[in-house]
């Protein structure tokens, strides 16, 4: 499960381990559940090899920057030479599991993407502006892509408005409920218009037209702010082709590259 020069690091850092098991999210990386010696528990994430050590840093940036917004959880320590974070383990349930109606999903989801675009706080200088074409391309090995959709892609990243903070991977799963809610599993994140991350989350959470309408309106009266729909329905385009290619590469053990 974890190699062991990384399990060894982990019992010196926590002066003995009670128990580590595997959690069940949809991850490209390792994400495991610590027990130390003295009873804390802790999240550990295990960057697979894959992974740059750069984005590594930036994400981890971003997660510190999230966690001052209280959007997010702080990070307690990184070794970059075994590509291993650890954070201080929540007990909270995540949006999906939460036995609630999807109306109430939804808008507890707008209001989390509203406050996060509307952090005033400058982000991490090295996070990346959105690069569709470039994450198409890095994903496309197993599926080919229409030229069109491409094309589209070039046109989204030449012609992209305003930039906020996307979190680009907001499905349900990623949300702890506490009283303020969390987002979890930054890697994602890029610079783009707030369309980007709406038409990522509709696509991920896999929302009808029905619930896609319920999420734009509860984005807007949250946010005070208008969308554009062409801009949203471009992107929608592009993200139904994204999240076919990651679970597909997935299912074949590759890297998500977005």
């Amino acid at each position: 499960m974890l190699p062991a020069a990384q399990y060894q690091f982990l019992q010196t850092h926590f002066n003995g381990i009670q128990h580590i098991s595997r959690m069940p999210v949809h991850s490209s990386n390792l994400c495991l559940k610590v027990k130390a010696n003295t009873g804390d528990l802790y999240f550990v994430k295990y960057y697979k090899a894959a992974s740059q050590i750069d984005n590594i840093r930036t994400e981890l940036a971003l997660v510190n920057w999230a966690a001052k917004a209280d959007l997010g959880i702080s990070s307690l320590h990184f070794d970059s030479s075994l590509k291993l974070a650890i954070f201080p383990f929540l007990q909270a349930t995540d949006l999906a599991s939460q036995p609630i109606l999807l109306s109430d999903k939804i808008n507890r989801l707008a209001c989390l993407l509203a406050r996060l675009h509307q952090v005033k706080q400058a982000p991490p200088k090295n996070l990346q502006q959105q690069k569709l074409l470039q994450d198409l391309k890095a994903n496309s090995s197993k599926l080919s892509i229409d030229r069109q959709i491409l094309a589209l892609a070039k046109h989204l990243d030449q012609s992209q408005g305003p930039s906020v903070v996307c979190h680009g991977d907001a499905s349900f799963a990623n949300i702890l409920c506490r009283q303020t809610d969390l987002l979890i599993d930054w890697e994602y994140a890029r610079l783009a218009p707030v369309e980007y991350d709406l038409a990522s989350a509709i696509c991920i959470n896999q929302l009808s037209f029905e619930a896609s309408q319920q999420l734009l309106e509860a984005y807007q009266t949250a946010s005070g702010k208008q969308i554009c729909r062409h801009r949203l329905k471009n992107y929608q385009s592009v993200f139904q082709i994204l999240n076919q290619l990651w679970y597909k590469q997935h299912e074949s053990g590759y890297t998500r590259q977005f």
